[in-house]
C-alpha cells in the first residue's frame, strides 16, 4: 500500500519532526510504505520539480495522509487533487485546532482527531490501519 504524506512544512518547520515521527510508526507498525518519506529532508529543490515530483506520487499512491493541523495551501491542493484522482484521503489533526470547514464539511474526507502522537500512542495507528484496510 503506497501512502503520499501532506504536511505543512514551509508554514511550519516545526512538523518536520512529527513527519519523522509518523514515517517511524508507519513503517514500525507495517501500515504501508510512505512514497515521498524522502521529500521532507530534500534541499536546493527547484518549486517546479517540487510540484512535478509530487503530483506524480500522489498518481501512484493508494491513499493519501494528510496532516492538516497547520493551515497549508500547498496540502489543500495536494488534497483536492487527490480528491479529483478519486484518492482515499486520510486528514489527522490535533484535536484542539481549528480545522478549515472545507476539511472539516468535507464528507469525502476520513478524519481522525488526536491529542498528540508519540510512539506509545497505538490508538491513531489502529484506526489508520483499520481505515487504510478498508480502501
Amino acid at each position: 500500500m503506497n501512502i503520499y504524506l501532506a504536511s505543512s512544512i514551509r508554514g511550519s518547520p516545526s512538523n518536520r519532526e512529527l513527519i519523522q515521527l509518523l514515517i517511524a510508526i508507519i513503517e514500525k507498525e507495517n501500515i504501508g510504505k510512505i512514497i515521498n518519506k524522502n521529500a521532507y529532508f530534500s534541499t536546493s529543490l527547484t518549486d517546479g520539480f517540487i510540484y512535478n515530483r509530487d503530483i506524480q506520487w500522489i498518481k501512484e499512491s493508494d491513499i493519501i495522509l494528510a496532516e492538516v493541523s497547520t493551515p497549508s495551501l500547498g496540502v489543500g491542493y495536494e488534497i483536492c487533487y487527490s480528491e479529483y484522482l478519486k484518492k482515499k484521503v486520510i486528514c489527522i489533526y490535533q484535536e484542539k485546532t481549528n480545522l478549515s470547514a472545507m476539511i472539516k464539511g468535507n464528507p469525502n474526507l476520513i478524519k481522525i482527531p488526536y491529542l498528540k502522537i508519540t510512539n506509545a500512542d497505538s490508538q491513531i495507528f489502529s484506526i489508520l490501519k483499520e481505515k487504510i484496510k478498508s480502501v
